[in-house]
């Protein structure tokens, strides 16, 4: 159980942290503290958790405290909430050649809430592409250009939409980057 106790001894914890320094204007301690306090209640919180509901809930702590990693859109498009055009042909315009025919339905829905994103990504570049997209772990395969040109939460859209196989390790490796944790 999760009680006003319980946190406040993490949140002593946390000032208690040597990285949390009590000297320096207020709002640099801040920017150290709530990092550090926002670790300690997901790893205690997350002790409670099924093993496969941790990404869940660590997904929903990034998304609650960092939305300025998100783009509008971006999020909707992944949870579903986005309501997308829906494919009618076979092959959408500006669907990539090295795509899976069965993930035009998902480039469909792509296009229409963040299409700035799917032009700037280049994506009938063959060359750039189609390493990533035989890739064993694509989600970290990324080419430079899709790096510098990509959030990494566009590089978890982009996995979602043509490697939804690695989608759970992107989303893994997504929020560990955000909340600064070697693992979730």
């Amino acid at each position: 159980q999760f009680s006003l106790s319980s946190f406040l001894r993490l949140f002593r914890k946390a000032l208690q942290d040597e990285s949390v320094d009590t000297g320096g204007p207020l709002s640099e301690r801040l920017k150290r503290l709530t990092p550090q306090l926002e670790r300690l209640v997901f790893f205690h919180v997350g002790r409670g958790l099924f093993k496969a509901d941790r990404c869940m809930f660590a997904l929903h702590v990034v998304h609650g405290m960092h939305e300025e990693h998100f783009q509008p859109n971006e999020w909707e498009l992944l949870t579903g909430e986005a309501a997308g055009e829906q494919a009618t042909a076979d092959r959408p315009p500006g669907f990539p050649s090295w795509a899976g025919a069965d993930r035009a339905t998902a480039f469909s829905h792509m296009r229409s809430q963040l299409g700035s994103l799917v032009r700037k990504l280049d994506l009938g570049n063959t060359a750039r592409w189609s390493h990533w997209a035989q890739s064993p772990e694509c989600e970290r395969d990324f080419s430079p250009e899709a790096i510098r040109e990509c959030t990494p939460f566009q590089r978890v859209l982009v996995s979602w939409c043509f490697r939804p196989d690695r989608l759970m390790s992107a989303l893994r490796d997504f929020a560990c980057e955000i909340m600064q944790v070697s693992t979730i």
